[in-house]
Parts: C-alpha cells; structure tokens; sequence
C-alpha cells in the first residue's frame, strides 16, 4: 500500500502547526511568512551521524515506547527545527524560518 505524498505533506504540515502551539502557546504567527517543506529522511550512516550531533541539542517527547518521537527547537535567530520519527525508523525533517521577535520570552512548555 501506497500513500500519496502530497497527503503525507499536509499531514506532516498539520502535525508541526499543532506541535508549534502546543510547545510555543505564545509564538506569534502574525509575524511569519513561514513555509513548511517536510523532508523525509534517508535512513543512510551519513544522516544518522549527522542526526546524532544535532538531536541531543533539542527538546524531546516521546509516546508509546517508540511509536512516536518529537524532537524540536529554535536558535535565537529565530530558525527552529521539528523532526518527527515513527516506530524508530521512518524521519521527518520540518525547517522552520522565524523572525526572532515571533519567539516571546517564556514561551515554552
């Protein structure tokens, strides 16, 4: 069985908007001209390096004992990052591009 990209797409767009309230309740969207390009990951030893030098540096979450994990942060140049890993094995990379006055002070969770 198939799924369509384009579904996935929205789907992973839908999935960062909500974490982006849920963990950022005071992020102003008002302020972006944001775009969302979710990024699946190839599963090569060159991106599993690269992911093991990035992710510890983000917050994380996870649910159902590896069902689902998220991972996420911003710099205080106003970029941030989701990446999003289902049953240990299938990635998602969400950039996000922010301007840093979006990002309140005490915002997160």
């Amino acid at each position: 069985m198939q799924i369509p990209y384009e579904r996935v797409n929205r789907f992973m767009i839908r999935l960062t908007k909500g974490f982006l309230r849920y963990f950022y309740p005071r992020f102003n969207y008002n302020d972006l001209s944001m775009s969302f390009e979710p990024r699946l990951i190839d599963p090569s030893e060159d991106s599993l390096r690269f992911l093991e030098s990035i992710l510890p540096r983000l917050h994380s979450e996870e649910r159902g004992a590896g069902v689902f994990r998220v991972w996420h942060g911003f710099t205080p140049t106003g970029s941030g990052s989701f990446f999003f890993m289902f049953y240990h094995h299938l990635l998602f990379f969400v950039p996000i591009i922010a301007n840093p006055d979006s990002l309140k002070q005490g915002s997160n969770r």
